[in-house]
């Protein structure tokens, strides 16, 4: 993603009404768990709104990571255990 695209998803992302739903589809899986302890990884958090708002729920221990370091930058701004990785299915010769 160019730069400074990942500012415009974080300012978006709270209340734009795509996000929110693609959001809320991620979150209900987590409430029906209700206060399980749960961990939550997600791969390529961009801004990390999903997994700001699933460790808010009770039981959700939420982190992510991303490839781009502005990516993290704004997981972290919300929040998240956030950190850039390069993840890649080479690194496991069982894929």
């Amino acid at each position: 993603m160019q730069e400074g695209e990942y500012r415009k998803f974080f300012e978006l992302e709270k209340n734009f009404f795509w996000f929110k739903a693609h959001r809320e589809l991620v979150l209900e899986s987590f409430k029906k768990r209700r206060g399980k302890k749960t961990a939550l990884l997600e791969v390529g958090c961009g801004t990390g709104e999903t997994s700001h708002q699933a460790g808010r729920l009770p039981g959700v221990d939420a982190s992510g990571f991303d490839l781009s370091k502005q990516a993290v930058f704004f997981a972290k701004q919300n929040g998240v255990k956030a950190k850039t990785e390069d993840f890649c299915p080479r690194d496991f010769p069982s894929l």
